[in-house]
């Protein structure tokens, strides 16, 4: 190395093979905790995965979250606000809806609960199949 360079970049020495007993513990550590999540939660497979029915619903004002919730509560859905003024919303209904007919039937039910306050911007329908 250049002159200069030793001002700003000292030489260092790890003692990578020394700490390989601890990382291998560690990592094995770490698998063992995964396995143990994965078989006491199962996995958390998302609307790629399970299908469903996937809409975008935007408001004028803030969307309260509590009264959304009450309003699609026993449909099944899943609500995650978007953006940072909370103005829109997404809503997922997960492995619901095999076919086009049950999908837009959902979709319907739940225009129906939101009136017309809420503006819906898009509508998914998507199938648990890959291709």
């Amino acid at each position: 190395m250049p002159r200069l360079i030793h001002y700003f970049i000292k030489p260092t020495h790890v003692n990578f093979i020394g700490a390989r007993k601890y990382a291998f513990v560690l990592s094995l550590l770490m698998c063992l905790i995964s396995i143990a999540s994965v078989a006491t939660k199962g996995m958390n497979y998302g609307i790629d995965f399970k299908g469903g029915v996937l809409m975008e619903v935007q408001s004028e004002q803030k969307i309260d979250m509590k009264d959304l919730r009450a309003k699609l509560s026993g449909l099944g859905v899943d609500l995650q606000p978007v953006g940072e003024n909370a103005t829109e919303v997404l809503i997922t209904a997960l492995g619901r809806g095999d076919n086009e007919q049950e999908q837009m039937k959902i979709s319907s039910v739940i225009r129906e609960k939101l009136g017309d306050e809420y503006t819906i911007r898009r509508v998914e329908m998507v199938g648990p199949r890959v291709g």
